[in-house]
C-alpha cells in the first residue's frame, strides 16, 4: 500500500500537491472497498503504473490508468489489461479513454470498441 500511495502521489502531483494530498484519502478509503481494486505494476522491480479497478456483477471498469513516460512502450500497460482480463473472465471490461492521441489508438489495437464520446471544454476567466 505505502508503494501505491507513493507512486500516486508522485503521479497526482502534475495537478497540484493539494490534489496529491487530497487524493491519498480516497486511495485508503478505496482500498477498504470490496468492490474496488488497486493494482500496480513493476518493471524489473521498479513500480511503473497503476490502475483502480471498479468491480460489479457484470463490469470491471479500468480507472485511472497509468504507465510512467520512461515506462511506455514496453509493453506494460498491455500486461496491466490482460491482467485485468484474466483476473475477469466473466467480465465485460470498460475503459475511459481521453479523445485523442496515442492511447486511444492503442486501445483499439486491443480490441476495445468505442461505445460513445463525450466532450469537455473548459474556460479559464482572467481576474478582474
Amino acid at each position: 500500500m505505502d508503494t501505491f500511495l507513493q507512486l500516486q502521489f508522485n503521479i497526482d502531483l502534475k495537478f497540484g500537491v493539494d490534489f496529491a494530498k487530497g487524493k491519498q484519502a480516497i486511495y485508503k478509503t478505496n482500498f477498504n472497498n470490496k468492490n474496488w481494486k488497486q493494482v500496480i505494476a513493476y518493471y524489473k522491480g521498479i513500480p511503473a503504473g497503476t490502475l483502480d479497478l471498479i468491480i460489479s456483477d457484470t463490469t470491471v471498469e479500468i480507472d485511472n490508468f497509468v504507465v510512467l513516460e520512461h515506462f511506455q512502450r514496453r509493453g506494460i500497460g498491455t500486461h496491466m489489461q490482460k491482467y485485468v482480463m484474466e483476473q475477469f473472465p466473466n467480465h465485460v471490461v470498460i475503459l475511459v479513454a481521453e479523445g485523442g492521441g496515442t492511447a486511444r489508438e492503442m486501445y483499439i489495437k486491443q480490441n476495445y470498441k468505442c461505445v460513445g464520446y463525450q466532450y469537455e471544454m473548459l474556460k479559464i476567466m482572467d481576474d478582474f
